[in-house]
C-alpha cells in the first residue's frame, strides 16, 4: 500500500518536473530507488506522474511494466508493455516481458507471437529460445518447442536446463523412450540432480516398467530425501507392485514434510482402509493438474477409456432419434472429451471443474460458450441458470457422497431435465473408498437419492469404466430424468422399487 509520505514526496517532485523538465530523471529515478527497497507501488506511482509529464517514452512503459509483473499484476503488465512496443516495435525486453505477461494471463498465441518476434530481433539470447520452447509447449506445439529448446541448446552446450527442457517435452509429447534417453544422458553428464531421476522415473512409470521407476525414484530419494514428488510416486508404484506398507510410509513421509497436504491424507486413507465422505479438493486439483498433460491420450490409448462416447450413445438411444438440447453442464468436465462429443446436441454447454490446467485443455478444444473452475456443487448453488442435461464422466469417483450433489443438480434442472452419469460399481447399500483412492457407489445408493432428489431412474446401464492392470473396472451409467411428481419409474405402490444386490439391469453396453 502507498504510503500517504511516499505519495507525498513524488507529488513533490511531480510539480517540480512540472515547472522544470530537466527533473523529469529524477523522478524516474525515485521510481527505480522505490523499486530497489521494494516500495514497488510507490514505484509504479512515480512512473505514471512521469507518464503525464512526459508520455510516450518506451522506457517509461517498459519499467511500468516491470513494475507490474513484480506485483503480479499481469494485465496492467501487458497493457504497460503494449504500449511500450507501440513506441519502440524493436525492443525485445519488452516483447520478452510482454511474453511473460501473457504467459501467466494464459494468452498463448500472444505468448508464441512476442516471443517469435524477440527471437527474430536477436537471434543470439538464449534465454529467448527458452520462453518460446516454453509458450509452444504450454500451446502443445511440441514439436516447435523441441526445435526452439535445441536453439537453446546449440547457443549453451552446457546447459542442463535446456536438456532436461528437451526430456520434459518428450514427456509431455508421449514419446516416453525419447524421454527416457534424454534423462539418461543428462544423468550421465550430471548424476546427481534429484529432479532428472524423478523425471526418469516418470518415464519408466509411464511405460509401465514398475521396477525401473521405482529404483529411479529411489535414487532421486537418495539424493534429496525431501523431494516430495519422488515419495508420492514411489509410494503409488509399491502400491502397484504390492508393497503396500511400505508405499504407506512414503505417504507418511510426505504428511511430515507437508502437514496440510490433503491429497496425500486422501491417499492413506484409501490404503489404511479409513473412510471418507469425498476427496479433498486438494487432492482432485492436484492429481488432473499433474495430469493434464497427455491425458486424453493417456486415457484412451492406455486406459481403453470411452465412457464420454457411451454417455452420448446411451442418451441418443433413451431419446430415440436426433437429441438436442437447450442448456447442457459438463460437470467435471476435465479436458473436455464429454464435451467434445455433446457439442453437437446442444445450444448451448457450459464446463465446469477445478483443475485450472484440464480447463485450459478444455478451452483449447472451442466446445464450451462457458467455463468456469469451480467446485460443480458450488457453481450450481449460486447460478440462476436452468440446464435440460447435465452429464458427468466419472466424476462422482473422486466424490463419494453424492446427496449434495444431486440437491444441486434437482436446484438446476429443467422440467423434464436429464441428469447422465457413470460410476464405478458397489456391491451393497452406499459408498466405498477403494484403495484405489477412487470411490465406488452402489445401485442401491443411487436410487434411494433419486427418490429423494425426484429422479426418476429411467436408465442403468452396466458396463466397463476403464482398464487397470489390464483388467476392466465395473461401472454403470446412469440417466435419471427430473420428476415432479411420484413416477412409476421410481414407486410401486408408494415405496422405492431398489435393485437387489445381484440385480442385472437391461440394455448393457460392449467394453
Amino acid at each position: 500500500m502507498l504510503s500517504s509520505q511516499c505519495q507525498q514526496e513524488i507529488e513533490a517532485l511531480y510539480h517540480t518536473a512540472r515547472q522544470d523538465s530537466q527533473y523529469n530523471g529524477t523522478l524516474f529515478n525515485h521510481a527505480l530507488a522505490c523499486f530497489s527497497q521494494k516500495k514497488t507501488e510507490a514505484a509504479i506511482y512515480a512512473l505514471e506522474c512521469l507518464d503525464k509529464l512526459q508520455p510516450y517514452i518506451a522506457e517509461v512503459y517498459y519499467t511500468l511494466g516491470i513494475f507490474h509483473l513484480q506485483l503480479k499484476q499481469f494485465v496492467d503488465a501487458e497493457k504497460a508493455l503494449q504500449k511500450a512496443i507501440a513506441v519502440r516495435s524493436d525492443y525485445p525486453e519488452a516483447l520478452r516481458n510482454l511474453g511473460q505477461a501473457q504467459m501467466q494471463l494464459q494468452k498463448l498465441p500472444e505468448a508464441v507471437d512476442s516471443f517469435e518476434k524477440v527471437v527474430a530481433l536477436d537471434p543470439t539470447c538464449r534465454e529467448s529460445f527458452r520462453f518460446l520452447g516454453d509458450a509452444y509447449r504450454e500451446s502443445g506445439d511440441y514439436d516447435k518447442a523441441l526445435a526452439a529448446y535445441r536453439r537453446e541448446l546449440a547457443l549453451a552446450p552446457q546447459r542442463i536446463d535446456a536438456r532436461i527442457d528437451i526430456g520434459l517435452t518428450y514427456l509431455r509429447q508421449g514419446q516416453f523412450e525419447s524421454a527416457t534417453r534424454a534423462f539418461q544422458e543428462i544423468i550421465a553428464r550430471e548424476p546427481l540432480i534429484s529432479e532428472v531421476h524423478y523425471n526418469l522415473g516418470l518415464t519408466y512409470q509411464k511405460r509401465q516398467k514398475l521396477d525401473l521407476a521405482a529404483a529411479s525414484y529411489r535414487n532421486a530419494l537418495a539424493i534429496n530425501p525431501n523431494n516430495v514428488g519422488a515419495h508420492n510416486n514411489l509410494g503409488m508404484v509399491l502400491d502397484l507392485l504390492g508393497e503396500t506398507s511400505e508405499a504407506i510410509e512414503h505417504y507418511r513421509q510426505i504428511v511430515k514434510l507437508q502437514p496440510e497436504n490433503q491429497g496425500v491424507k486422501h491417499i492413506l486413507a484409501a490404503l489404511t482402509g479409513e473412510q471418507l465422505k469425498t476427496a479433498a479438493a486438494e487432492y482432485v486439483v492436484s492429481l488432473f493438474d499433474q495430469y493434464s498433460d497427455g491425458f486424453d491420450v493417456e486415457l484412451v490409448n492406455h486406459l481403453k477409456y470411452t465412457i464420454p462416447v457411451k454417455l452420448k450413445e446411451a442418451v441418443r438411444r433413451y431419446v430415440k432419434g436426433q437429441a438436442h438440447f437447450a442448456n447442457v453442464i459438463d460437470l467435471g468436465c476435465g479436458t473436455g472429451m464429454c464435451g467434445q462429443e455433446f457439442w453437437s446436441m446442444a445450444t448451448r454447454m457450459t464446463g465446469v471443474d477445478l483443475s485450472s490446467k484440464m480447463l485450459g485443455q478444455a478451452s483449447r478444444k472451442g466446445v464450451y460458450d462457458c467455463i468456469a473452475q469451480e467446485d460443480i456443487v458450488e457453481f450450481l448453488k449460486s447460478s440462476s441458470e436452468f440446464f435440460d442435461l447435465f452429464i458427468a464422466a466419472d466424476v462422482f469417483i473422486y466424490v463419494g457422497e453424492l446427496d449434495e450433489v444431486f440437491k444441486a443438480v434437482r436446484k438446476s434442472a429443467t422440467d423434464g431435465g436429464l441428469f447422465v452419469f457413470s460410476v464405478e460399481r458397489l456391491n451393497g447399500d452406499s459408498f466405498w473408498l477403494r484403495s484405489s483412492g477412487r470411490y465406488a457407489h452402489s445401485q442401491n445408493y443411487i436410487y434411494r437419492l433419486a427418490e429423494k432428489h425426484s429422479f426418476a431412474v429411467e436408465k442403468c446401464i452396466p458396463t466397463g469404466i476403464r482398464l487397470e492392470n489390464e483388467k476392466w473396472i465395473d461401472g454403470d451409467i446412469y440417466i435419471l430424468k427430473t420428476a415432479a411428481f411420484l413416477s412409476e419409474h421410481l414407486f410401486i405402490q408408494g415405496a422405492v422399487s431398489l435393485p437387489s444386490r445381484d440385480w442385472q439391469p437391461a440394455e448393457p453396453l460392449v467394453q
